[in-house]
């Protein structure tokens, strides 16, 4: 076998292989040898078909069998011998394979980056510090009461926080418009939910009251046909309820698990809960912090085939990340996609950096803390049991605890490293407002 190795770019390698033709040869005969055997065709006894008539009849078929699996097992032997590491499955092109000619072909193919992990020493990481207070106890008091507030129908009226029931028409130059109608609509004032003067328009409004209000869509509208549009709307307001907050006696605190109807209890119990959520953040928010240092401090190219299929898992991740913000990625599609291969690449060296660190400092998952992360989601499960079992008993569920724990375990060996520094922050400025719910 003749090898020839090419390297276009810096991950890029393009193999040159040629097979004689005597090895080929060799190949189809075993192969038609035993054929011959085993073969049936009309006016031959089995086994007894002559080697010509068995080669016309299925030489092309088996030349070509012993042409694929020697591209694949060639392929194999070379990058071996060239001590080469593809990170994906190769492009073959230039296939030659003409009788007496033997076989040849390219690979072309993207190798793993050959790096060496640069040194920590001097790189600092900030750490968040958070101790709860009794105003974010009170604050988190509110919040509960509010999600759990009940509607009353209020006599008066309208004020910014009451909930409307309204119909109500839109018109463009005197015509009706798609989405422009809407019956039977609960709007809550203050919310933003509506164009740039609509509610502001409905504050002072009471029952039954008819209202005209003059407005222009804003210049950027989702949708474009409306853009910078006057409308006039026709609006009736059905009903005005405002917001009664429950009182935080007995049965409100029995709905977050605490039965005795102790205000100490209660709070000591929100505490205990936010002090829990407020770690899991700091720790979180500390690892992305060192994988972002561990990225900064080890720069190199990645294979583009790992990039891609790291941006297609993290599609979906990303888009509800970019909706959260109040963006839309089809809207925005290039600059969806240029972040979307940004966060593959970041994925890609992430993962290729905690490798060789888990290489070299040869890191393992202890059993002890996997079980311990078992035991911790089987917690919060009725049955934990159960649970810890489905795990144990599930291989692939298994292998997903041992690497999360072994992700940790790297990360723990980071900070070892780094110049960690301690910031202390509000809850209220270390909870993203997704996360400030501790029901």
């Amino acid at each position: 076998m003749e090898i020839t190795v090419e390297k276009p770019s810096e991950l890029e390698r393009c193999l040159k292989i040629s097979l004689p033709e005597d090895l080929l040869e060799g190949k189809v005969v075993s192969r038609l040898t035993d054929l011959q055997k085993t073969a049936r065709l009309d006016g031959f006894r089995k086994g007894k078909i002559p080697p010509k008539i068995v080669r016309q009849r299925f030489g092309q078929q088996v030349r070509a069998e012993v042409v694929g699996e020697l591209v694949q097992s060639s392929f194999g032997e070379a990058v071996q011998e060239e001590s080469l590491r593809p990170a994906g499955q190769p492009v073959i092109d230039d296939l030659e394979s003409k009788v007496g000619d033997g076989l040849s072909f390219t690979a072309k193919f993207e190798v793993f980056p050959d790096f060496s992990l640069k040194p920590l020493n001097g790189v600092q990481v900030e750490k968040n510090s958070c101790v709860i207070e009794a105003s974010d106890i009170d604050n988190v008091i509110e919040k509960l009461r509010t999600q759990n507030q009940t509607w009353i129908e209020k006599k008066g009226a309208a004020e910014i926080g009451d909930k409307l029931h309204i119909s109500y028409r839109g018109l463009i130059d005197n015509e009706e418009f798609e989405g422009g109608v809407g019956e039977d609509e609960n709007l809550l004032l203050g919310s933003k939910s509506m164009i740039e003067g609509f509610e502001d328009g409905l504050v002072g409004s009471i029952d039954g009251e008819e209202k005209t209000l003059q407005l222009r869509f804003p210049k950027k509208y989702h949708k474009p046909e409306l853009c910078d549009k006057e409308v006039k709307f026709e609006i009736r307001v059905v009903t005005v309820k405002r917001a009664e907050l429950p009182d935080i006696n007995e049965e409100f605190m029995k709905r977050f698990g605490v039965d005795d109807g102790s205000l100490e209890n209660f709070r000591d119990n929100l505490k205990e809960r936010l002090e829990k959520e407020s770690k899991n953040v700091v720790e979180r928010k500390l690892n992305e912090s060192l994988i972002v240092a561990l990225l900064e401090t080890n720069q190199f190219e990645v294979p583009s085939v790992l990039k891609l299929e790291e941006a297609e898992k993290s599609k979906e991740q990303l888009m509800r990340t970019w909706f959260m913000r109040g963006k839309n990625p089809i809207e925005s599609s290039e600059e969806f996609e240029k972040e979307l291969q940004e966060e593959g690449e970041k994925r890609v060296r992430a993962g290729l950096i905690m490798a060789e660190i888990i290489k070299d400092a040869d890191l393992k998952a202890s059993p002890d803390k996997v079980q311990k992360a078992i035991e911790d989601i089987a917690a919060s499960y009725e049955d934990s049991e159960a649970v810890k079992k489905w795990y144990y008993e599930n291989q692939q569920q298994l292998q997903m605890i041992e690497s999360q724990c072994l992700e940790q375990e790297v990360l723990n060996w980071v900070a070892e490293k780094v110049e960690v520094t301690e910031k202390i922050v509000s809850f209220d400025d270390l909870m993203d407002p997704m996360q400030t719910n501790p029901t």
